[in-house]
């Protein structure tokens, strides 16, 4: 079995960039209680869990790996 895990493993960048469609400025609180900040529509995201919520978010479009 473990070898079929690696197998489809996978691996995300350091830090992905985000656009927000709807708002220009706002918090976003995730269910962990840690926190991320847009200033002008974007917000940079290096945590797996925060990635997967953002790419799954209506109001997010992934514009680019933020490193």
């Amino acid at each position: 079995m473990a070898a079929t895990k690696e197998k489809f493993k996978v691996t995300l960048p350091e830090s992905v960039a985000f656009r927000d469609k709807a708002f220009k400025s706002r918090t976003i609180v995730f269910e962990d209680g840690s926190t991320l900040a847009v200033d002008n529509s974007a917000v940079v995201v290096s945590d797996e869990q925060q990635i997967v919520v953002l790419e799954c978010h209506p109001d997010f479009e992934r514009i680019a790996d933020g490193s």
